[in-house]
């Protein structure tokens, strides 16, 4: 917090700073020049001098964060020239998010090992009374669950994910600064209708959770 009434500060003083060198320039330069070889004038130009405010990169960030998987197009070179980073080399080493485990292709046989660890024994089975804590612990193991739950989601994204974005990319055409862009993207965040996404989660919590008061993975296996 400091820092930031700090930096603060900072901007204000560089602002005032080049007001005041602007106003030197305009009396000691532009306004003799432009009478030495025009004559008098009413009004002379003025010159001034502009202090970039700095960009709120968490803010960008942050919406396009949350945009992008909505389906939102954004440039690459556009995002790397607002937060300063430039273009890899060839043979460079790259950052990357960590890839999951692949999960066992539908109808594929594990091996015996895979299978001994999917494989509930006989002091594994379900306590009623902590089915959801059980439940929990087996997906974990096997994945299995969770992972045709979030398939079955993604299968749909796009007809739930449309009518929350329809019209967006038009208004951001639109938007002739980024200040107007982001007024855009905070009205429209506001007026998003995400029932439709609301409604499909709400679905698969639900399944899962009669699953784990029922004591049972969500498989298609009898």
């Amino acid at each position: 917090a400091q820092a930031t009434v700090h930096n603060d500060v900072r901007l204000d003083i560089q602002a005032a700073d080049g007001k005041q060198l602007g106003l030197t320039i305009t009396r000691d330069l532009v306004v003799p020049f432009v009478a030495m070889n025009f004559g008098p004038q009413q009004l002379y130009p003025r010159a001034t001098y502009q202090v970039a405010a700095p960009e709120d990169l968490g803010g960008l960030t942050n919406a396009v964060s949350v945009l992008v998987p909505l389906g939102l197009k954004v440039s690459q070179r556009e995002m790397r020239e607002r937060v300063g980073l430039s273009e890899p080399e060839k043979d460079e080493e790259l950052l990357s998010v960590p890839q999951a485990p692949t999960a066992p292709a539908p109808g594929s046989k594990p091996d015996d090992k895979s299978a001994k660890r999917a494989k509930p024994s006989e002091t594994e089975k379900v306590d009623p009374a902590g089915a959801p804590a059980s439940l929990a612990a087996r997906a974990v193991r096997s994945g299995d669950a969770i992972d045709r739950a979030v398939d079955e989601i993604l299968g749909d994204w796009e007809p739930l994910v449309a009518p929350m974005i329809a019209g967006l990319e038009a208004k951001l055409s639109a938007a002739s600064n980024e200040a107007e862009a982001r007024t855009i993207l905070t009205a429209h965040l506001a007026a998003m209708d995400p029932s439709a996404l609301a409604e499909k989660l709400t679905q698969a919590v639900f399944a899962a959770r009669l699953a784990g008061e029922a004591g049972e993975l969500l498989t298609d296996e009898a």
